[in-house]
């Protein structure tokens, strides 16, 4: 059986408009998303909140490295970040011991809650 040159140049005609039809529905979906995805040009008051923010970060982050005293009549001193991990490390190879000693300093640091109240 021989096929007519009219249902070719249909399927012809029908995948073009079909592959151009993709084409052009691709090429729309790519400039909303490339449109909804372009952030906005940062503006002087954006750029100085991020300065503040790394500020913050940097601030914070140095803290870490610093002695502070934190409340000098109950004796409470903020110490460095590695000088702290070695206490921790030096105190808890002993567990008992460590558990013991952390309890020991909640309670000095911590005052106990007032007693609930009686309803009767």
């Amino acid at each position: 059986m021989k096929t007519s040159s009219c249902c070719t140049l249909a399927g012809f005609a029908a995948y073009t408009v079909a592959i151009a039809g993709t084409l052009l529905l691709m090429g729309g979906l790519v400039s909303v998303v490339k449109k909804h995805l372009n952030p906005q040009p940062a503006n002087q008051v954006r750029i100085d909140e991020r300065r503040k923010v790394a500020a913050d970060v940097r601030a914070a982050a140095a803290q870490l490295t610093q002695f502070a005293a934190i409340d000098k009549a109950k004796g409470q001193y903020q110490l460095r970040i590695d000088q702290a991990m070695d206490m921790v490390v030096r105190d808890w190879k002993e567990p008992a011991s460590g558990r013991a000693e952390l309890i020991s300093r909640l309670e000095k640091f911590n005052a106990p809650p007032p007693p609930p109240p009686s309803f009767e």
